[in-house]
């Protein structure tokens, strides 16, 4: 038997954590451009590996929209591409998982996220619809 009390146990995996986090911490955030980052996150979307940098990933695609309000309609175009293949593959991960887990909470939880990027995907395929639509319309009344 363990001369470990729980408390001890618990105090020491979480200095074992707290060390592992530390070693991580120091890799230095790397500055991505959107095609690197949409395949990050992709990646762990996929391989549910964080360690790919996963936020790195999603902070570069969230500046990249902000700057998008000043943009051009194929700049627009472009970044609702990506979003598109973002968002089919967090519906397909996240429907994958929770046909995957056994406990029936959990199982409601990955189904939401599903149906909610779900929509949210159709709003996106709706917003690329409309952003074309646009830019034809604009091109047969300048013509």
């Amino acid at each position: 038997m363990s001369d470990l009390t729980p408390t001890t146990h618990v105090d020491a995996n979480r200095e074992e954590s707290r060390t592992t986090a530390q070693a991580v911490a120091v890799v230095p955030a790397l500055a991505l451009d959107h095609r690197e980052a949409k395949a990050r996150a992709l990646a762990v979307l996929w391989t549910g590996d964080p360690l790919i940098a996963a936020r790195d990933a999603f902070n570069a695609l969230a500046e990249r929209n902000r700057q998008l309000t000043s943009g051009s309609p194929a700049e627009i175009r472009s970044a609702l591409a990506d979003q598109v293949a973002l968002l089919e593959a967090t519906v397909s991960a996240y429907t994958i998982a929770a046909a995957r887990e056994r406990k029936l909470e959990n199982r409601r939880a990955l189904a939401g996220v599903a149906l909610r990027a779900s929509t949210t995907l159709t709003q996106v395929l709706l917003a690329l619809h409309r952003v074309s639509e646009d830019q034809r319309n604009g091109e047969a009344i300048n013509v």
